[in-house]
């Protein structure tokens, strides 16, 4: 995927996915403590989750939603991405 991006444009919207994810890393950080998985550990579990969620969302739902519609969508699974690990790590961390 990282290959398909020719513009500058696309790589000026790569390197602010990446800012902005490591504020927002921050962020949840501080909520979650010990929960978590540190600031790069959220930053690289979002990113990935983004990413993959966004190319699969175009890859299989090009024709029925617009591009805010698979942005949202990929932010959502990376949200949730973050709830599910968080969750197991939890639970494995308790037992």
């Amino acid at each position: 995927m990282l290959s398909q991006l020719t513009s500058g444009l696309d790589l000026t919207g790569v390197s602010l996915m990446l800012i902005l994810s490591f504020f927002l890393s921050y962020s949840i950080d501080l909520i979650m403590h010990r929960h978590g998985f540190g600031i790069f550990g959220n930053m690289i579990i979002m990113n990935a989750q983004f990413v993959v969620a966004f190319y699969y969302s175009k890859k299989f739902l090009s024709g029925t939603f617009t591009l805010n519609q698979h942005l949202l969508l990929a932010l959502g699974v990376s949200f949730a991405t973050i709830l599910i690990l968080a969750f197991f790590k939890t639970r494995v961390t308790k037992a």
